[in-house]
């Protein structure tokens, strides 16, 4: 009977230590990072995403044949609810080069974040057809057409993620989706990954025989498509300056890739391989307790190597924003979490 009094002593006194251990973690993140719990963000975006690929040749390392899209800025409008963000915009004739020149490209490009409190996910789907080579040797003359390649297809979909292991002092979301507001300049190491799939397709190969000779390879394809795996550790860092900051962060690492292609000769070739994966992200803005604006730029690449060549694909992404938070009432309270049942709540 002696033992049941102890024991209740001993539970109320590790229930007392959690407490203490939790408001002091609180404490502690509220020094470093405000949260806006109990509003909704609303924002205009302007943003332009672009999905390029280059080919190099381990015949030739210091050449590469680097292939664009003709693609224009796009004009939309974003909102963070239920701890999700997400955004909608249609193309406009910003910026688009001349079609005369470079083509016209046909682009699609969707995407959705979920954040949690030290992770966040990004969903993608990319979309481009028409390709134009921007640096042809010899250079070309002004008002000239670049080489045109409108048969190339290419599609990129897949998930990418980034873990925040310093989450008590430090905050990506708050350059980014501006969720949350860094108070303190702070950093944090951090793991990036991506489980994705890119398919490239043209109606002839895509290397001429000009451009064999320029890369000094034989290897030539009509279609490649690889599955990555890609996990990189890295660092991000923001400097606060009153309202103001800037971030940066770089995660490199290996990258695991299953290859299926088709060489010149029609004969069906598959690889597996190991290259890098890279996550690069800028952003630099405004952020206060009502208004929050910036801009950011986010590139990942990808390089997977076969035979002789080195096929490397990168996504990029430049948005500039201008936002408000808004008070939530009702339903809007609720974050994404609250309508899975509550026993899986803690898995999230």
């Amino acid at each position: 009977m002696r033992g049941k009094p102890v024991a209740a002593v001993l539970v109320l006194l590790l229930i007392s230590l959690q407490l203490e251990a939790q408001h002091s973690t609180d404490s502690l993140r509220g020094k470093y990072i405000k949260k806006y719990p109990d509003h909704f963000f609303i924002w205009p975006v302007i943003k332009r995403r672009s999905l390029s690929f280059d080919i190099s040749s381990e015949q030739q390392p210091g050449d590469n044949l680097s292939f664009r899209p003709n693609n224009a800025y796009s004009i939309g409008i974003g909102a963070y609810l239920f701890d999700v963000s997400a955004e909608v915009s249609l193309s406009v004739p910003i910026d688009e080069k001349s079609s005369s020149r470079f083509g016209t490209s046909e682009a699609r490009d969707l995407s959705a974040s979920l954040l949690g409190s030290n992770w966040g996910i990004d969903a993608f789907v990319q979309r481009y057809e028409r390709f134009y080579l921007q640096n042809p040797l010899p250079a070309i003359p002004a008002n000239q057409p670049y080489p045109l390649r409108p048969d190339i297809r290419m599609t990129n979909f897949g998930v990418s993620g980034i873990n925040i292991f310093n989450r008590h002092r430090f905050s990506l979301w708050s350059a980014y989706n501006f969720s949350e507001r860094q108070l303190k300049s702070r950093g944090s190491a951090l793991i990036a990954w991506t489980i994705s799939k890119v398919n490239l397709s043209a109606d002839s190969v895509v290397l001429s025989p000009r451009y064999l000779t320029r890369l000094n390879t034989t290897t030539n394809f009509s279609t490649v498509r690889y599955a990555t795996l890609g996990v990189a550790p890295g660092y991000s860092y923001s400097i606060i300056w009153r309202r103001m900051f800037v971030n940066a962060s770089l995660a490199v690492g290996p990258a695991h890739h299953w290859v299926y292609y088709v060489s010149s000769d029609g004969v069906v070739h598959y690889d597996i391989a190991i290259n890098t994966f890279v996550d690069g992200r800028v952003a630099l803005g405004y952020n206060s307790d009502r208004w929050f604006g910036g801009i950011t730029f986010v590139s990942r690449a990808r390089a997977v190597k076969f035979e002789e060549i080195t096929l490397d694909t990168q996504s990029q992404s430049f948005r500039m924003v201008v936002g408000y938070r808004i008070p939530e009432r009702g339903l809007l309270k609720k974050t994404w979490k609250e309508f899975f049942p509550e026993n899986w709540r803690r898995y999230l």
